[in-house]
């Protein structure tokens, strides 16, 4: 009794030394009694002095510990079933923790709990933290999970990562040494579940895995599950919307291109209504947190509509001519819904479309003034008797007159479309192509007098400074700033609003047969 007594208290001692992150005190502890290393520090359950230390996430004492520990002690599981791995996976911030532990015994990557028949990267998965995740999908060999008799943690993986928002299949392809692994991988999933019957399906988390999916865009997923188990097409989420209806509502535009380009696949999708008997019209007219996630990554409001815009008349074409009629459960046609959802959207498309114009516009005409003047008053002055220019023979003085005329005309023309952004009606319509088209040309059109301006600023100067090179030089080369800057500063813009109005377009109109 009094044996135990003492027991207890070295670990209650210990346990207290390993909370408080006492290193020298847990030291002297251990070297006197070496056996509390593997002892139970709790009445009722089996956990260990090592399982606490990770649990506080004190690495120092986890090295501690396991310098006393030999590659069998590091091995003790819990009641569950759990080693000192499975707890490392479980918390934030622990992958030094876990380096140790593999570096200590490398078996640890492979032993299952009692309870799921899980490895420590399945609980890693499923506490959503990725750095751990990362670090022990690289450590678990490719071939123990390719492995048949593994299969079920193969799938695990996958379907957690998903479920938890991790990663998708492309980042699981990335963290692999080739693609082959992780296509193997996938192929593997695919076959087991095709194996299970329809109670295990409903069981298990595959459909809840391809509702993440959907929502995520995850196309090589969902082709790979779907090519295997073409039952699992009509995959319904809770709120009763397909694969279909999920990639319009958050503006999957891959995985729509998958559906829609598949013509035997898209009709299934087309007369499916929501539980508030949203078509897939509808959901395309509603502005909602799950599709403005993906429009927070267009920037600029007007491009946003514009790409709202897009989506809308996408499946506008393809439903059918009543469904574009029909009211949901709040007695809305999608025409309505998208009026409703977008309203603030279009004020604050107007508003950054007339507050780039005004910007514009005040540029132009402080150019149209500068080159105007300019022109009458030209380098080197006039013939008094005949008033005829008297460089007009020179090469410098040509290029001067015809870039000032140049800027002037294009300077106006910016000016003169910038006006016309300023007095446009802003309809949702004028977001597709009337306004992205006039902003593009009434850019180009700054450009190119900016541009300009400094050619004939520059021609100016070699022809007054003819010959010091030592002063025509850095004048030069400074006059390149403005264009730089515009570039700079402008040009993404309007690369971006034209590829968005001429480009290609977000949809894929050449997907291959894919089931």
């Amino acid at each position: 009794m009094l044996a135990e007594v003492v027991e207890r208290a070295h670990t209650l001692k210990l346990l207290k030394f390993i909370s408080g992150s006492d290193l020298e005190a847990a030291n002297c502890l251990l070297t006197a009694n070496r056996h509390l290393v593997n002892a139970k520090i709790f009445l009722t359950i089996e956990r260990r002095p090592l399982h606490s230390a990770i649990t506080e996430g004190s690495l120092e004492m986890v090295d501690e510990l396991l310098s006393y520990m030999s590659e069998e002690d590091v091995k003790i599981q819990d009641e569950g079933g759990r080693t000192a791995l499975h707890f490392a996976a479980m918390s934030p911030g622990n992958t030094k923790i876990a380096e140790s532990l593999i570096r200590k015994n490398k078996e640890l990557l492979t032993i299952p709990d009692d309870q799921g028949k899980y490895i420590p990267l399945v609980f890693a998965c499923q506490t959503g933290h990725k750095d751990i995740t990362h670090y022990l999908y690289k450590e678990t060999t490719p071939a123990y999970l390719l492995c048949p008799e593994n299969q079920n943690q193969a799938a695990s993986v996958v379907i957690e990562c998903v479920r938890s928002k991790l990663f998708g299949i492309k980042q699981i392809y990335d963290l692999k040494l080739t693609h082959v692994y992780a296509h193997e991988l996938l192929l593997l999933i695919s076959k087991s579940i095709a194996a299970l019957n329809v109670d295990e399906i409903r069981q298990s988390s595959v459909v809840e895995a391809i509702i993440n999916a959907s929502e995520r865009g995850m196309t090589e997923f969902i082709v790979e599950i779907i090519k295997t188990n073409p039952d699992l097409l009509i995959s319904i989420d809770k709120n009763s919307r397909t694969i279909c209806h999920i990639a319009v509502a958050y503006r999957q535009e891959k995985l729509f291109s998958l559906i829609n380009g598949h013509d035997a696949v898209k009709y299934y999708f087309l007369d499916f209504t929501d539980n508030y008997g949203n078509n897939m019209l509808h959901l395309a007219g509603q502005l909602e947190p799950t599709s403005q996630l993906k429009l927070d990554q267009i920037s600029g409001a007007a491009l946003q509509m514009q790409r709202e815009l897009q989506w809308f008349k996408e499946i506008e074409s393809i439903v059918p001519p009543a469904f574009k009629e029909y009211k949901n459960s709040f007695g809305a046609t999608p025409y309505e819904a998208f009026d409703q959802s977008h309203a603030n959207l279009i004020k604050e498309g107007e508003k950054w479309m007339k507050d780039i114009a005004q910007s514009s516009t005040i540029v132009g005409t402080l150019i149209i003034t500068i080159m105007f003047a300019a022109l009458f008053t030209v380098p080197g002055g006039y013939n008094q008797d005949t008033g005829i220019p008297l460089l007009l023979s020179k090469k410098l003085f040509k290029l001067f007159i015809i870039s000032d005329a140049i800027s002037l005309f294009a300077s106006s023309t910016s000016v003169l479309i910038f006006v016309g952004i300023l007095t446009s009606r802003y309809s949702k319509d004028d977001f597709l192509t009337s306004l992205p088209k006039k902003l593009i040309i009434g850019l180009s059109a700054l450009f190119i007098s900016i541009a300009t301006m400094m050619v004939a600023f520059s021609s100016t100067v070699i022809i007054l400074l003819k010959g010091q090179l030592e002063i025509v030089i850095p004048i030069v080369l400074l006059a390149t700033i403005p264009i730089c800057l515009f570039v700079w500063l402008q040009f993404p813009l309007l690369v971006t609003i034209t590829m968005s109005t001429y480009g290609p377009g977000i949809f894929d109109r050449k997907v291959r047969k894919w089931l």
